[in-house]
């Protein structure tokens, strides 16, 4: 017979440092945490680390979940791909180039 190891469960955390809150919400950019979900969470600094109480996490997501989305996709009735707004179209990078106008071209009768 093979020797079985029995691992015993890890307790489940109770705080966590705000790296691992990012992760356990989908890794957020760092200045929309810091000024928008990490308002909403329990938090301390214990000397100067910031701790995060992991059931605030699920609260916020519980909170968040039981919202209405606030946007919604409303499907085209003819089928017809949704035209992009001039504000949502894509922009280049660096600077635009010049279009040269249109020049008239004449005709010379010679």
């Amino acid at each position: 017979m093979t020797d079985q190891i029995k691992a015993t469960p890890e307790p489940a955390r109770l705080l966590v440092r705000p790296r691992e809150a990012r992760t356990m919400l989908g890794d957020p950019s760092p200045e929309f945490f810091w000024a928008r979900i990490l308002p909403e969470l329990r938090s301390f600094l214990h000397g100067k680390a910031r701790w995060i109480e992991v059931a605030s996490i699920h609260d916020y997501i519980r909170r968040h979940l039981a919202e209405p989305t606030k946007r919604f996709v409303v499907p085209n009735p003819k089928g017809e791909p949704a035209r992009r707004s001039r504000a949502m179209s894509v922009r280049k990078r660096g600077r635009s180039r010049k279009i040269p106008a249109q020049s008239q071209v004449t005709a010379s009768t010679g």
